[in-house]
């Protein structure tokens, strides 16, 4: 027998009765309880004098929370789309891996279907996952299949038209920084300028793959001024450095950023491509 998970009352009567049936199964089959590998776990009703007496008379150590069983949460809170989040995190990772690659549209498609989509099978074994956190991965593989495809002769006229506005977002829309890690220090359009909003400093030998959450602190969620300094231009440094940052981390999110809102629409970007003298 191995990994067992037994349930009972938090009482020195019901946990002496477990001991009873497990010594009555150790005669039978000549097996013992490894007690260095065995744990306890109390709700968070339990009172400490009564979980000191059941750890005593069991013998064997509490434990906090159980992290992972086999890959898998022991325990799911209230929050669920928080507790399933690092199945989006890790889609996100091997997405970022791939896009710096040259893959063609055939190849996206496979890496999508044998990988990423694999990615959350396991815990859906087990779990159902929140909607909200569905669409957010699905909302991630639809930007990576757009955002990377090429224009192709082959392709359709409502597809090339597609790229055709995703190539305007690209020239027109800028990241809004939250926690920096979906964002390259160096390929990205981030810094708050107009004319320049990339970043035009050489690049640091490296630091070639830097995220912007590189630059900042993740204790005190402010920017770290020696690594910003150390790496920018000063007038680079001053636009960052004007960035605000969030106490809490949260996602960087792409905006249109000749709009209040920050919103995207037809409209605005016909405006800016006029204003800026622009070939859509």
């Amino acid at each position: 027998m191995d990994d067992s998970l037994l349930f009972c009352r938090a009482t020195i009567e019901e946990c002496q009765r477990v001991l009873d049936i497990l010594e009555v199964y150790g005669r039978c089959s000549g097996q013992q309880i490894n007690r260095s590998k065995t744990t306890i776990f109390f709700s968070k009703s339990t009172r400490d004098d009564i979980r000191n007496q059941i750890k005593l008379a069991l013998g064997v150590p509490e434990i906090v929370q159980y992290e992972r069983y086999l890959g898998l949460l022991s325990l799911v809170g209230i929050n669920k789309k928080a507790s399933f989040n690092y199945i989006k995190e890790r889609v996100w990772k091997k997405l970022q891996g791939w896009k710096e690659k040259l893959l063609s549209q055939a190849g996206r498609e496979i890496l999508i279907k044998a990988v990423v989509q694999a990615i959350p099978t396991y815990t859906m074994s087990c779990f159902k996952l929140p909607l909200g956190l569905c669409s957010e991965i699905e909302s991630l593989i639809r930007r990576f299949c757009i955002w990377e495809a090429q224009e192709s002769s082959t392709g359709s006229h409502a597809w090339n038209s597609i790229l055709k506005g995703r190539d305007v977002l690209l020239k027109g829309a800028r990241w809004r920084i939250g926690c920096g890690q979906a964002v390259s220090i160096w390929n990205d359009a981030w810094l708050p300028s107009v004319e320049h909003p990339r970043v035009l400093s050489d690049i640091v030998p490296g630091f070639e793959e830097g995220r912007v959450s590189d630059l900042i602190n993740p204790l005190t969620r402010t920017w770290d001024l020696h690594l910003v300094h150390g790496i920018l231009s000063p007038e680079e440094a001053a636009l960052v450095l004007s960035i605000p940052l969030s106490h809490t981390p949260v996602e960087d999110k792409i905006i249109w950023p000749f709009t209040p809102s920050g919103s995207y629409s037809q409209l605005a970007a016909a405006k800016w491509l006029v204003e800026a003298d622009l070939e859509p």
